[in-house]
């Protein structure tokens, strides 16, 4: 069950456990600034529930479909780390596997007999490369640990068991 609670209602709770209520402790330590505070800890959370198991709490899916003889598509704003990324090839799912730079110049030889379905992957910045060049078009699912809310004014957040203390 989720334990949603308001950045708002964090930095009440922030201002009464750290004793900062008041006109002088409003001009010492800002909405702003307590927003600030509030969003780092979140992501701090993030971090660590992250490194426990990246795969299960914290996954966002998305789906990418090719286009014929483009290699290069870009990976959605909120993305932090592939989980995996696949999609139907001939009615067989499949999941494709991350390529090294090494290999490379063999996946994209027109000399080496691709089917020109992808098989391979590699992460390249804000983007993805798919190799062999699409020679068709696919619709991969793409499944990935989003980057840590920032929260704003009015948004809520799951404490998960009142873990916001």
């Amino acid at each position: 069950m989720a334990l949603n609670r308001t950045i708002d209602e964090m930095v009440d709770a922030l201002r009464r456990v750290t004793d900062t209520q008041g006109t002088a402790a409003l001009a010492r330590h800002p909405d702003v600034d307590c927003f600030d505070y509030v969003n780092r800890g979140i992501a701090a959370l993030d971090r660590k529930l992250k490194l426990l198991d990246a795969g299960q709490r914290f996954l966002n899916s998305t789906t990418i479909t090719t286009t014929i003889g483009l290699e290069i598509y870009a990976l959605p704003a909120d993305f932090m780390h592939l989980i995996s990324l696949g999609g139907p090839f001939n009615s067989v799912q499949r999941w494709l596997t991350k390529y090294e730079m090494n290999e490379r110049p063999h996946l994209v030889d027109d000399n080496a007999g691709w089917t020109g379905e992808p098989m391979y992957y590699r992460e390249q910045g804000e983007n993805l490369s798919l190799l062999p060049v699409p020679q068709g078009v696919y619709t991969l699912t793409l499944w990935y640990s989003p980057i840590a809310i920032k929260l704003t004014t009015g948004q809520s957040y799951d404490t998960i068991a009142r873990l916001d203390d």
